[in-house]
């Protein structure tokens, strides 16, 4: 037997606690991987992979009781841990407490837990290589998935960028992965860097295509971001300038011209303040301490008791209430109360700085690199596109993988456990 079959042999069957050390890590790193598929797509696939992940990762915390401590230190670990209890309290007190609880696992519960699964199977830097590797696929895949979707649409009605819903559903993972394509296309040289900021100004114009007003400026507010901590000035201003004399044209264009009809699109902006964001206001204000317990069926509840349905002009009532805040940050405030709301701004606030000193301290290598694609996802989705629309199972998986890569790039620079096992 040649010695890569016996390597193989002995991950499939170990004999001692080392080689099952080496098979546990194995098992977490490489379901990462498959995790990152997982995170926007193939709910049956990310069902599987969760209870895999889920069982080798308590064995290895069982068998590696320093990682679980080193877990504990962590600052993020315990601003999280403090957030996710300030929640879960909530679920006690929801009119419906076992579906609360059933809501709570499959949202912030597994954001929570990705973001102790990460650190625990990236453990070197080839192994945010091949995590780059996996983003780079799965968004070439879902890019394709989108563009098919685009051309059937053309097919059966004749027009472009109709179905809002269609195009909407895939801002989140243009949001996502767009910043990680840009660490590989700024490390590959020749040919392979080209092919790369192909695919990168491809998802630029996917994230057009969505006709999401609030992905947009969530997209420029993060790529103004990565050029300012890349220190490209030129290319900053350049943009910026582009984007004024944009706004100025646009300015000029009577209101029926394409780009203003483009604009127009989806949710008017008068619209979220009377139907979403003035109502939820409002009914805050009934339970501003605690809020009205957890769950996406306790909005509507609240809102028959609360609005005067005479008050939505031209809306039906049963449409409004199943909108829902249309704001991450009312939404938990709504439902768990200002200290919960305190408690993840206290998060956001500082997961924030430690990436920001992360990219710059490691400025030039992958680990600063990753540092900021993490840093530049996290401005994009919890920064500012949470302020303008809910974000639901599909929206909280991505901050536990985005808390778990910046938790593991600080055991990455400054190890204080072993290195992963080859």
């Amino acid at each position: 037997m040649n010695p890569r079959s016996r390597a193989w042999l002995a991950l499939l069957w170990p004999r001692d606690r080392e080689g099952l050390l080496r098979s546990l890590d194995f098992v977490l790193e490489f379901g990462v991987y498959l995790y990152v598929y997982a995170l926007f797509r193939a709910s049956t696939l990310r069902m599987a992979l969760t209870g895999i992940l889920l069982a080798a990762w308590l064995a290895r915390l069982a068998l590696g009781r320093e990682m679980a401590r080193q877990l504990g230190r962590e600052p993020i670990v315990r601003a999280l841990a403090v957030f996710l209890l300030f929640v879960l309290f909530s679920v006690f007190y929801s009119p419906q407490p076992w579906a609360a609880l059933l809501e709570f696992t499959t949202t912030l519960g597994t954001a929570g837990w990705l973001a102790l699964l990460i650190p625990c199977a990236l453990r070197d830097e080839r192994s945010l290589q091949r995590l780059l590797v996996a983003a780079l696929i799965t968004a070439l895949y879902l890019n394709y998935v989108q563009l098919k979707g685009i051309v059937n649409e053309y097919r059966e009605t004749g027009a472009l960028l109709t179905n809002i819903g269609l195009h909407r559903s895939h801002t989140l993972s243009l949001m996502f992965f767009l910043p990680f394509l840009l660490v590989l296309a700024e490390r590959a040289r020749g040919k392979r860097a080209w092919w790369l900021w192909v695919a990168v100004t491809l998802q630029f114009v996917l994230l057009l295509a969505t006709v999401g007003r609030a992905a947009l400026l969530a997209t420029v507010v993060a790529m103004t971001v990565w050029l300012g901590l890349r220190r490209q000035w030129r290319l900053l201003i350049a943009g910026g300038t582009a984007l004024a004399l944009a706004g100025m044209l646009l300015v000029g264009l009577p209101e029926s011209s394409a780009p203003w009809q483009y604009l127009q699109k989806g949710f008017s902006s008068g619209g979220r303040v009377a139907y979403t964001w003035g109502p939820t206001v409002y009914m805050i204000k009934q339970s501003p301490w605690l809020g009205h317990g957890y769950g996406s069926f306790v909005y509507p509840q609240v809102f028959s008791l609360y609005i005067d349905p005479n008050e939505l002009i031209d809306q039906s009532l049963q449409w409004v209430k199943g909108l829902g805040p249309h704001n991450y940050y009312l939404e938990i405030w709504f439902h768990a109360g200002l200290a919960a709301l305190a408690a993840m701004i206290w998060l956001f606030a500082h997961f924030t700085r430690l990436m920001v000193v992360r990219a710059l301290s490691a400025r030039g290598t992958l680990a600063g690199l990753m540092a900021l694609a993490v840093l530049c996802a996290f401005v994009a989705h919890y920064l500012v596109h949470a302020h303008f629309g809910p974000l639901g199972p599909t929206g909280l998986r991505p901050l536990g993988f985005l808390l778990g890569i910046g938790i593991a790039l600080g055991w990455i620079t400054y190890p204080t456990l072993p290195q992963a096992r080859s």
